[in-house]
């Protein structure tokens, strides 16, 4: 299955199937903190939230971490997964960690950047491709305010819900890291 999500000036980041028909969106809580994301389905009449992706806080982070829920719950028993960034000597990779193995233990599922620019990214379990990630301005007003579009192909047999939260992890990492840009550029401009 291909999917497409478009990054918005909305704070919300929908979803659409290889038809162009809208099937997710996520949705960033608005005065959040720490960040937090729904993810619904928007093909139900309902919009039911299906997930919920919430940055861990922390004061002193050395690797950000997100947990994700099952519907609109941030409760410890409805705890789905662990995702964090791999440790300073694995750089561009995402740990994903089942509930019950979040520990020092290998990952259960692992997102590898690729690319210079790291804008492709490929999911795995045990060394076996679940989904590829690849990210880039689809338009000229993307590529001026600097959002982006993914386009995500996940093989048959894995839950795209799952997918498209990796994916907006994968987003809020890259917002971090051009918000520290932003932030050494301020300092330098400064001096």
């Amino acid at each position: 299955m291909t999917f497409t999500a478009t990054e918005t000036f909305f704070n919300d980041f929908p979803v659409t199937d290889a038809r162009k028909a809208t099937v997710m969106r996520a949705e960033k809580a608005p005065l959040s903190c720490p960040s937090r994301h729904l993810l619904l389905d928007v093909s139900a009449a309902s919009r039911r939230p299906v997930l919920t992706v919430r940055r861990s806080p922390a004061f002193f982070e050395i690797r950000r971490r997100w947990n994700v829920y099952s519907g609109n719950s941030t409760s410890q028993s409805d705890l789905l997964f662990v995702a964090a960034e791999s440790p300073l000597f694995k750089p561009g990779v995402v740990q994903v960690h089942l509930p019950g193995r979040d520990g020092g233990r290998d990952p259960d599922f692992v997102v590898h950047s690729r690319g210079f620019f790291g804008c492709d990214y490929t999911v795995s379990r045990g060394g076996a491709t679940l989904a590829q990630i690849n990210s880039g301005p689809a338009t000229l007003l993307g590529l001026l305010f600097n959002m982006l579009t993914y386009r995500i192909r996940v093989n048959a047999g894995v839950d795209h819900a799952f997918i498209m939260a990796l994916t907006v992890i994968l987003k809020e990492i890259r917002h971090d890291k051009e918000e520290e840009r932003r932030r050494q550029l301020r300092a330098w401009n400064s001096r």
